[in-house]
């Protein structure tokens, strides 16, 4: 077996990452774009060991659970990778994999069926699009795996319609005013915007490798003319070699530097560097199905760590006597305060702290622990100061239900695993959001 070797391949389950799983001469396969019971012919890309890695030259027969995908970028961009599967199987798959994480945990709990989107495209609030040029036009999108070559895509399926829509206008005043991307003679690496689901507030951030960055006047000017939508334009200056996005410098060249959206009847400021899930519809019944399960009171003092711009805090306020949130962003504590005062909401109080500190320090009474952490998780200071505080109740909402089934893991002598509910906030990708309610024995 060697590279570019082809090979006729029957797919028979999916990986966690959604790959088709194949064995064959002894060897396992995985396939991209390749489902259960479907088989194909392939072309091997790469040889670990036993692994070996293909990509389907010709599929033999369809799955029926196979849909077409209407997205000339699917297999180049890395965006999302679960398209050609009808969306019911989606949201087995993902309840499968949650499944399989807490059993191999050695925790059998039931998880129940994985809360679903009525329609699961264009709902992403939030695009980062890398710049690039192809035949002297300006091009932008997601890199390609494994490369630096932006997969240009005018139409994503699962950015909100008018960001995309923004994205075909920007490029198109980008390429009258010849204003060239980084590595091309020019200075502007990435562009960001984010945009408020109820208000239709728009807000675009144009990430530049120098403070220098010509015919920003003109392109301010031009597309807050064309769009009346856009509220706030932000040139950020990040001159690192580095993959992360921003730089520390800014500068708002049109607008507050903010936009505002509305989630649960509260109206939240959102900076470009704010916390602000990527799918607000969805978050809705995400924060609706959290607090339900917390089943709050008016004695109640709660802790929210990881609180963000407050969204799970202010929530959840009216509820209980009072709320305390935790996160170290000071920008993002700044919005919260905000956006409390903003929402005539008086018990809830935020601090700018690293979380795990203030949990070690924290000697008050905690009636009920929202965690929503990073993908990293919880780590192992903050689950000593969460047995050593002993709360009544902890919802843990996560991102990365692996790292979640790690944390619970270490507390499951203190608390009873009461629901696992996934809620499928990212459909069309291979992630899914987890909520679990813990109770004290």
């Amino acid at each position: 077996m060697k590279k570019n070797d082809y090979i006729d391949l029957t797919c028979t389950y999916l990986s966690t990452d959604a790959k088709g799983v194949c064995k064959a001469n002894d060897f396992c396969f995985y396939v991209d774009n390749l489902l259960p019971n479907e088989s194909c012919n392939a072309t091997v890309e790469g040889i670990k060991g036993k692994t070996v890695y293909a990509r389907v030259m010709e599929l033999n027969n369809k799955s029926v659970d196979r849909v077409d995908v209407n997205c000339n970028s699917y297999e180049k961009c890395g965006g999302c990778n679960l398209l050609h599967l009808k969306y019911s199987k989606q949201l087995e798959f993902k309840k499968n994999n949650i499944h399989l994480l807490f059993k191999n945990k050695g925790i059998n709990a039931r998880v129940l069926e994985v809360i679903g989107m009525n329609n699961p495209f264009n709902y992403r609030n939030k695009v980062i699009a890398s710049v690039s040029l192809n035949n002297k036009k300006i091009v932008y999108g997601m890199y390609e795996e494994n490369s630096h070559d932006v997969v240009y895509n005018k139409n994503c399926l699962i950015q909100n319609k008018k960001l995309n829509e923004l994205l075909i206008s920007i490029k198109e005043e980008l390429d009258k005013l010849k204003i060239k991307p980084e590595g091309f003679g020019g200075v502007l690496r990435h562009i960001m915007m984010r945009i408020g689901i109820n208000t239709n507030e728009v807000l675009i951030v144009f990430v530049t490798n120098s403070e220098m960055f010509p015919g920003r006047n003109e392109l301010v000017k031009a597309l807050t003319k064309k769009h009346k939508e856009i509220k706030t334009i932000i040139q950020n200056i990040n001159p690192r070699i580095t993959p992360i996005v921003f730089g520390n410098k800014e500068r708002v060249l049109y607008g507050p530097g903010f936009i505002t959206d509305k989630l649960l009847n509260n109206s939240y400021k959102i900076s470009y560097r704010s916390f602000y899930q990527v799918n607000p519809i969805q978050t809705e019944i995400l924060y609706k199905k959290a607090i339900e399960l917390a089943n709050l009171n008016k004695n109640e003092v709660v802790l929210d760590c990881y609180s963000g711009i407050g969204t799970i805090s202010l929530s959840l306020a009216k509820q209980v006597k009072q709320v305390i949130g935790v996160e170290i962003v000071k920008e993002a504590v700044n919005d919260a305060i905000n956006n409390a005062k903003h929402n005539n909401i008086n018990n809830a109080k935020f601090i700018c702290d690293d979380c795990k500190k203030f949990m070690n320090n924290y000697n008050g009474i905690i009636d009920t622990l929202f965690v929503d952490p990073p993908r990293s998780g919880l780590d192992n200071e903050f689950i000593k100061s969460v047995r050593r505080l002993k709360p009544n109740k902890i919802i843990y909402i996560s991102c990365n239900p692996s790292t979640q089934v790690d944390d619970i893991s270490k507390l499951l002598d203190l608390y009873n695993l009461k629901e696992i509910q996934p809620v499928d906030l990212f459909p069309n990708t291979i992630h899914c959001e987890n909520i679990c309610l813990l109770t004290r024995k």
